[in-house]
């Protein structure tokens, strides 16, 4: 496979993402919520009994530090969240849906499964589980690039 080919895949991964992403906003602009704070939303739900707090969501979840701050803040505003102090660590703000958040929170999870069944109607099983396989590969590789390979191979800008 040429670079062009891997290029090709890169840019189609990102644009499946992006049209993932915007149909799910049209879908929950009703709501006035967006799909990464639908995420959020449903990460926080789904998990009742443990303790959730910012740096759980931006290892989980891949994000930001910066965006989930914002992402927490528009949530609480909204009513969906509520954040209470961490009864060994009064710096760690505890995350929980709130009544109204758990409930947007199942509608969201409704809305994200008919969005993924769509997205892969047409998959064989087989074909799916391969996808996965590939899928979980090229995340353990790119999990294997560390600064200090990027460092060895020369690849950093200086």
């Amino acid at each position: 496979m040429n670079e062009t080919d891997i290029q090709a895949i890169m840019i189609d991964n990102k644009t499946i993402n992006q049209r993932i992403e915007n149909s799910l906003n049209v879908i929950f602009a009703d709501i006035d919520i967006t799909a990464a704070q639908g995420r959020v939303l449903m990460y926080i739900a789904n998990s009742p009994d443990k303790d959730i707090f910012a740096a759980d969501l931006h290892k989980h979840l891949c994000i930001s530090k910066p965006s989930v701050s914002a992402l927490i803040k528009k949530l609480r505003k909204s009513g969906y969240i509520s954040c209470t102090g961490c009864e060994s660590d009064e710096r760690y703000k505890n995350l929980t849906a709130t009544n109204k958040g758990k409930e947007i929170a199942g509608l969201i999870s409704r809305h994200m499964r008919n969005i993924e069944q769509a997205a892969f109607r047409s998959f064989t099983d087989s074909e799916l589980n391969e996808f996965m396989r590939l899928q979980k590969k090229l995340l353990n590789n790119i999990d294997n690039i560390n600064t200090d390979n990027l460092k060895q191979k020369g690849w950093l800008i200086k």
